[in-house]
C-alpha cells in the first residue's frame, strides 16, 4: 500500500479551521432550534390557557343561567304556596249562622265565580234538559249563585278553586318536562310518607308538580292515613302525566281514571279529573246542584279512607343495593281495586245521593235511614238502615248493599238510577 503523505501545518491548520467552523454552525443551529420550539411550547401555553378561561366562562354562564332559573322556579313556587295553597285563616265567631254542629260562624266574604266547581263563564247554567251528550264542543256551565260555599261554614282548609289553580299550573309545569322517570316518581311518593319529605327532597329532585303535590299532601290530607296518603300521591301523580301525556293512559293509569263521556263532553275544572271514582265524577258534573264546592272538598277530605289492614312495612319494598324504593305487588293489587277507596259513612250523612256511587268505610249511622223504591210496585218503598244483618231483605231479596271487606259496604249501583 503506498503511504499517505504527510500533512502539512498549513493544510492541518486549514482543517481544523474548517472543523471549528462546521461545528460553529451546528451549535448556532440548535440554539435556533432549541428557541424555535420554546417558542412553540410558549404559543401552545397561551392557547391552551385563553382555551381553559373560556372554558370557564362558558361553565360561570351557563351556572349563571341555572342561577336565573332556580330564582325564576323558587319565586313562582313562593307566590304559588303564598297565594293558593295558603290555609284559609277560620272566622271568629260572631252573630252569623250557625254550621252543621251548631256553633256560631259570621257570613263569609262574597265569593266570585272561580270558587264553583265548574269553569267561570259569563254564561249561566245550562239546563239539564239542554245538556246532550251528543253535543261535540264541550259546554260550560257554573254553579248557581245561591250554591257557591255554605255560609257560616268553617273552610280551614286550602279552598277547591286554590287546589284546582295548582294542579292546573302542575299540569303546565310538567309539559315542560323532559326527564320524568316513573321509578323516581314512586320513590319519592314513598319516601315522602315513610321519612318525611325532608328525606325525599334530599334524595330526588322534586319537579313543580311534585312541589304543588307536597303541599297538598301536607295541608289537605294531612290527617289521614300513611296508606291513605301514599294511595292519594300515586293517583294525583299517575293522573297528572295523564293529562300531560294522554299515551300514559293505557300503560300506568289504573282504569277508573279512564275518562268518562261527560268529562269530554263538559268543561270543568281540573280537579274533577282527580276523584276517583267514575261515577262520582258524572255526578259533580251533570248534579252541579248538589254540591258546594269547598264545603264538598273539605268532608271529603276529612273521611276519604284507602282500605289498608296490613303493616305499613307491607307497602313498598326497598332495593339495599340501589337505595330505591318501590311499591309491594299487594299494595299494587289493592292500589288498582276501586273497591278500596272509600269514604266514610258520616260524609253520607250530607250526600245520600251518593250511596252506591261510592264504597262505605264504615257501618252506616243509624240517622242515615233510605226509602228506596221496590223493583215492580210503583210507589211503594222499603226501608235500609245500617242494620244489613245477612245481606238479605224480608222477602228474601238481596239488599241493595253488598260487603267489601271487614266494615266497609257498597250500596247497589242502580239505587238512584245510576249505570254503574
Amino acid at each position: 500500500m503506498p503511504k499517505r503523505n504527510a500533512l502539512t501545518e498549513e493544510q492541518i491548520e486549514r482543517r481544523r479551521s474548517i472543523d471549528r467552523a462546521a461545528q460553529r454552525n451546528a451549535r448556532a443551529k440548535t440554539k435556533a432550534r432549541i428557541k424555535e420550539l420554546e417558542r412553540l411550547v410558549d404559543s401552545l401555553q397561551t392557547s391552551q390557557g385563553d382555551e381553559r378561561l373560556q372554558n370557564v366562562m362558558m361553565m360561570l354562564e351557563q351556572q349563571q343561567e341555572e342561577t336565573r332559573k332556580l330564582k325564576s322556579t323558587l319565586e313562582a313556587v313562593r307566590k304559588l304556596v303564598g297565594e293558593n295553597l295558603s290555609l284559609s285563616p277560620g272566622p271568629q265567631p260572631d252573630a252569623g249562622s250557625e254550621n252543621d254542629d251548631g256553633k256560631v260562624f259570621p257570613q263569609p266574604r262574597s265569593v266570585t265565580s272561580g270558587d264553583t266547581l265548574h269553569d267561570p263563564t259569563s254564561h249561566p247554567a245550562a239546563p239539564s234538559s239542554q245538556r246532550s251528550f251528543g253535543s261535540t264542543s264541550p259546554q260550560r256551565f257554573d254553579f248557581p249563585e245561591h250554591l257557591r260555599p255554605a255560609q257560616g261554614f268553617p273552610v280551614k282548609l286550602p279552598t277547591w278553586k286554590s287546589v284546582n289553580n295548582a294542579l292546573e299550573k302542575a299540569v303546565e309545569a310538567l309539559r315542560q318536562e323532559t326527564q320524568i322517570s316513573l321509578p323516581a316518581d314512586i320513590d319519592i311518593a314513598i319516601r315522602a310518607v315513610v321519612d318525611g319529605w325532608t328525606a325525599a327532597k334530599s334524595a330526588r329532585s322534586l319537579d313543580l308538580g311534585w312541589i304543588i303535590l307536597k303541599q297538598i299532601d301536607q295541608h289537605v290530607f294531612c290527617d289521614t292515613s300513611p296508606a291513605t296518603r301514599l294511595a292519594i300521591l300515586r293517583a294525583m301523580r299517575l293522573n297528572l302525566l295523564k293529562l300531560v301525556d294522554s299515551r300514559h293512559s293505557e300503560t300506568i293509569v289504573p282504569a277508573f281514571y279512564r275518562q268518562r263521556p261527560s268529562q269530554r263532553m263538559i268543561r270543568h275544572p281540573v280537579l274533577v279529573d282527580f276523584f276517583v271514582w267514575p261515577d262520582l265524577r258524572d255526578h259533580i258534573l251533570l248534579s252541579p246542584s248538589l254540591y258546594q264546592p269547598d264545603v264538598f272538598a273539605s268532608r271529603f277530605s276529612k273521611n276519604v279512607h284507602f282500605l289498608w289492614a296490613d303493616n305499613l312495612s307491607n307497602l313498598y319494598t326497598l332495593d339495599h343495593f340501589s337505595g330505591t324504593y318501590s311499591f309491594s305487588q299487594h299494595f299494587d293489587s289493592r292500589f288498582q281495586d276501586i273497591n278500596c277507596w272509600t269514604l266514610s259513612s258520616d260524609f253520607f250523612v250530607h250526600y245520600p245521593q251518593l250511596i252506591g256511587v261510592v264504597p262505605i268505610y264504615n257501618a252506616m249511622p243509624p240517622s242515615l235511614v233510605l226509602r228506596i223504591p221496590t223493583s215492580g210496585h210503583g210507589n211503594s218503598t222499603q226501608e235500609v238502615s245500617s242494620d244489613f244483618g245477612d245481606g238479605m231483605d224480608a222477602e228474601g231479596n238481596m239488599s241493595a248493599f253488598h260487603t267489601f271487606g271487614e266494615g266497609t259496604t257498597w250500596a247497589g249501583p242502580n239505587m238512584f238510577g245510576i249505570n254503574q
